[in-house]
């Protein structure tokens, strides 16, 4: 395989290029743009890239002018800085940010941005889904139930006043401590309704007994949860929650990429 398809490629739009401003990691190819005009298409052909591992935007609006070159860019690696970020976009824009999960991000560090960015970027490596098909609900939940296509299961009703296991996945994963591991839950809700994720960590060698739970408020959830330990385990995943009203549960993803 050619050398340049080797490396992780990654494209920035802006006004400033980043490769003036930072040491940039070795073996990492960095492309950049000072607007959306000229064709990323041309782009990849011209220097034979296959693919970008992320794209880096100074302003989520950008998005919009990148039009059939989003194709080339997986969810959950498109990232924009967080000082730009829009408390009302368009709902064109909207869409795209949830489309491509953009994550806001603090670029004020880059030199740490990027550190994470390349201690993620593996190849053939994007990420397993457990879904809603794989979610069992508390069978003493009195509420509604309406699944809604593939990827997202929508409850309401009450879930108690104090926090309480409302779903479950039913399949494990198998964490083998080689790589960091980063866990995403895409979920919406209602302000009445709070939630928790659960991990409960079950040793995978014989020698070892037992379990441990761990449990991940909101405001840890708005990023991704990093496991980066030394000791590999089976991971049961749960979600809890209290209060009353909608809540939307989508797939849960994990990733040796940055699912920012």
């Amino acid at each position: 395989m050619d050398k340049k398809q080797q490396i992780p490629h990654i494209l920035q739009i802006g006004s400033s290029s980043w490769q003036d401003q930072v040491e940039l990691p070795d073996g990492l190819g960095w492309h950049f743009f000072s607007s959306c005009r000229s064709s990323i298409a041309q782009s990849i052909w011209k220097e034979e890239i296959s693919k970008f591992k992320a794209l880096i935007l100074e302003k989520p609006e950008d998005l919009l002018a990148l039009g059939e070159d989003l194709a080339y860019f997986q969810p959950y690696t498109v990232f924009y800085d967080q000082s730009h970020e829009l408390e009302a976009p368009s709902d064109e824009l909207a869409h795209l940010l949830r489309l491509k999960q953009a994550r806001p991000w603090d670029f004020s560090n880059k030199h740490q941005f990027l550190y994470v960015l390349e201690r993620f970027l593996y190849d053939n490596q994007y990420g397993d889904a457990f879904t809603v098909r794989d979610l069992r609900v508390r069978p003493d939940f009195a509420g509604q139930q309406t699944v809604l296509g593939q990827h997202f299961l929508k409850l309401d009703g009450s879930y108690g006043e104090e926090f309480t296991p409302i779903a479950q996945w039913v399949y494990n994963y198998v964490y083998d401590a080689s790589h960091p591991i980063n866990f995403w839950l895409e979920y919406e809700k209602i302000q009445a309704v709070s939630c928790n994720c659960g991990f409960n960590f079950i040793a995978l060698v014989h020698w070892e007994s037992g379990s441990k739970m761990q449990s991940f408020s909101e405001e840890e959830m708005e990023q991704p949860l990093e496991l980066d330990g030394a000791e590999p385990y089976y991971l049961a995943f749960s979600l809890e929650a209290k209060g009353e009203g909608a809540l939307t549960i989508g797939p849960y993803i994990s990733a040796c990429h940055m699912v920012l």
